[in-house]
């Protein structure tokens, strides 16, 4: 993706890549190089502070990214090699970079805020008010919890490090079922922090972001949901006028005021949301429309001579860069159906209701 974008090493694009080339095997080179990605990213972290969007050669970005998928990575690649050096150096960064978050973007209410850049999801409509208590986010910070707790585990750290780990989740979870649930709609929404020392408007309705995405399947992707509410999300925004666009799904409702289905993330379809999204509904046991997802990104990459980085959700013409890597690697992943992948999330989730294609025995 060079014609677009500086050369570096991204954030929550790593993850893609450490996913696709464990994907193709575990070959002493590939396990080598998907190791080399994340250590690359970890080592100018322990620099940074946490773990910064992009390491490039001459220059570091340190703002931020997804939190939890590099969690993620770290203990697929440990899982193949068993290396616990590795391992330990991860959870150190890991770890920091957890905290970083709490430290630096919480918002008084169990609950931290992004936008823009800092969520991958860079020009969506979700922050066109400002900063938000966002789902994705919350989710994200939720799975590193979870993952960081097995990571202590398997590190033999003591018990209370093991013990403050599962808290974390169990608060992070209560805070986004408390406060991002819109019962009355059937759907999580993104909301605006209350100002500095204004106790007065904690009305949530008032505060809410009522922008369909597809970010309303985070609490999916983390475990967070429960069935009943996964149902109603799917009733709600995998309709015509919502994401299930005829190249689904888009990034907006196609039935949003701020819905361009050529403008970057108000309206084109992403590859990784529709992987990241489906894994959430394989999870919730909603595997028609997790497979429906999967069957419409891996049909919209192959239409192409090469990936491009979105796709026009009503027409499926290509958009942005072209030779977009984590596209390719993505599609990677989909095709590939990964159990080193997949098993792990789903095991950390706790999901009972998944294809045994994605569980590995």
């Amino acid at each position: 993706s060079m014609s677009r974008y500086a050369r570096g090493v991204w954030l929550w694009d790593t993850a893609f890549h450490v996913f696709a080339l464990l994907s193709g095997g575990a070959g002493p080179r590939t396990v080598r190089k998907a190791r080399e990605q994340l250590e690359i990213v970890f080592g100018v972290a322990r620099d940074v502070g946490h773990i910064p969007r992009v390491v490039g050669p001459e220059a570091v970005e340190a703002t931020t990214q997804p939190p939890g998928i590099l969690t993620w990575a770290a203990l697929v690649v440990h899982n193949v090699t068993g290396e616990m050096n590795f391992l330990r150096e991860s959870y150190e960064v890991l770890a920091a970079n957890n905290d970083w978050f709490y430290a630096t973007r919480s918002t008084g209410s169990r609950l931290c805020k992004w936008e823009g850049q800092d969520s991958g999801w860079d020009t969506s409509p979700r922050w066109d008010g400002g900063s938000v208590e966002a789902i994705d986010l919350n989710s994200w910070l939720h799975l590193d919890q979870l993952f960081l707790a097995a990571m202590a585990e398997t590190i033999g750290l003591p018990p209370a490090e093991i013990t403050k780990w599962k808290q974390a989740a169990s608060r992070s979870k209560e805070a986004i079922q408390s406060n991002l649930w819109d019962d009355a709609a059937g759907v999580y929404w993104d909301r605006r922090p209350l100002p500095l020392n204004n106790n007065n408007n904690n009305n949530n309705n008032n505060r809410f972001v009522k922008i369909v995405t597809p970010a309303t399947f985070w609490p999916l992707l983390a475990g967070i949901a429960n069935t009943t509410q996964s149902q109603r999300i799917v009733d709600r925004v995998l309709t015509k006028t919502a994401l299930l666009t005829p190249h689904p799904i888009s990034s907006v409702g196609r039935s949003e005021s701020t819905f361009n289905p050529e403008d970057y993330w108000r309206g084109p379809v992403w590859i990784n949301v529709n992987w990241l999204s489906a894994l959430g509904l394989h999870c919730s046991g909603l595997h028609g429309d997790a497979e429906l997802l999967l069957d419409a990104a891996v049909k919209l990459v192959a239409e192409w001579p090469y990936p491009w980085e979105y796709y026009d959700p009503i027409t499926g013409a290509g958009l942005g860069a072209q030779n977009f890597m984590w596209t390719g690697a993505v599609n990677i992943i989909m095709l590939s159906e990964n159990p080193l992948v997949h098993s792990l999330l789903y095991r950390h989730m706790g999901c009972d209701t998944v294809h045994s294609k994605w569980v590995s025995h």
